[in-house]
């Protein structure tokens, strides 16, 4: 039986999101996982964001998918973009919408 919430779970990233910050945010991904199949993560407010961030999303969103849980990565910030193009994965920007 599944006992998830219908409802979309959210997170909003503000400030700066590096290696320092990738645990808790792993953590708080990954509950939201247990708790709904649909999640949210907001970045509109990021002011910095380094390479574990990244990685650490573009992992959320194959565990998303092989785990059938609807990940949407909203309000991405150019600074994200620009990042994601620097290191070549601009593929995987337009999984971020």
């Amino acid at each position: 039986m599944n006992t998830k919430s219908k409802r979309a779970k959210s997170i909003k990233l503000t400030g700066d999101y590096t290696i320092y910050e990738v645990n808790e945010l792993k953590q708080k991904i990954m509950d939201c996982f247990e708790k709904s199949d649909k999640v949210n993560i907001r970045l509109s407010e990021i002011e910095r964001v380094d390479a574990c961030i990244i990685q650490l999303l573009i992992s959320a969103l194959k565990e998303a998918k092989a785990r059938e849980i609807k990940l949407q990565i909203l309000d991405v910030p150019e600074l994200v973009n620009e990042f994601m193009k620097r290191i070549h994965c601009e593929e995987i920007l337009e999984e971020m919408v």
